[in-house]
C-alpha cells in the first residue's frame, strides 16, 4: 500500500472541432395535392455560432429555395416550405455548403423524398346501433373532403320521438 499523489496531466487542443451537420428532419412522407407541406429540420452548428450560414433546400426539379441563419447556439432550427405541384413523387436535398475550419465536410447535406397523392380515403363505418361515438365519428369524416364515407348501422334505436330514424 503506498501513499503516492496521483497528478492528472490533461493533453488536447482547447480548440473544440467546427463542424456543420444536418442532424434531423421532420417532414411528411405523402401529403395530399392540396397540402402545403413544411420541412422542419434541426442543424448542428458547432463553431459556428454567431456566423451567417446560407442554407439551400433544392429539389430534384426546380429552383432552390436559401435561408440565411445566424445560429446563437450549437443548434438551430430551420423551416422550409415544400414546393409540390402534381401528383407524383417529389425528392429535395437540405445542404449548406462547407464553410473554412470545418472538421467533417460530409454530413452537410441530406436527402428525403415524399409522395403527393390526390386518392380519396374510403371508410366504411359499420356499428350495432347507433350510439353517440358513432355519431361523432360519422360526423367528424363526413366533414373531410378527402373522405368517402360509407356508414351502417344495423340495430337502428327507434325511441318513437321522431317520424323516423335519424339514420336510413
Amino acid at each position: 500500500n503506498i501513499q503516492a499523489p496521483i497528478f492528472p496531466v490533461l493533453l488536447g487542443s482547447r480548440l473544440r472541432p467546427k463542424d456543420l451537420a444536418i442532424g434531423s428532419l421532420d417532414y411528411p412522407q405523402t401529403v395530399f395535392k392540396d397540402d402545403r407541406p413544411v420541412l422542419k429540420a434541426i442543424m448542428n452548428t458547432s463553431g459556428f455560432e454567431g456566423q451567417a450560414i446560407t442554407v439551400k433546400l433544392q429539389p430534384a426539379e426546380g429552383e432552390p429555395i436559401l435561408k440565411t441563419v445566424t445560429p446563437a447556439g450549437a443548434q438551430v432550427d430551420l423551416e422550409f416550405p415544400l414546393p409540390v405541384g402534381k401528383v407524383g413523387r417529389y425528392e429535395f436535398t437540405l445542404a449548406t455548403d462547407p464553410l473554412p475550419g470545418e472538421t467533417r465536410k460530409d454530413n452537410n447535406s441530406r436527402q428525403f423524398a415524399m409522395t403527393v397523392v390526390d386518392d380519396k380515403v374510403r371508410v366504411l363505418l359499420l356499428d350495432g346501433e347507433a350510439r353517440w361515438e358513432f355519431r361523432y365519428i360519422d360526423n367528424a369524416l363526413k366533414r373531410d373532403a378527402r373522405v368517402e364515407l360509407f356508414s351502417v348501422v344495423f340495430d337502428q334505436p327507434y325511441l318513437g320521438v321522431l317520424d323516423d330514424t335519424f339514420f336510413s
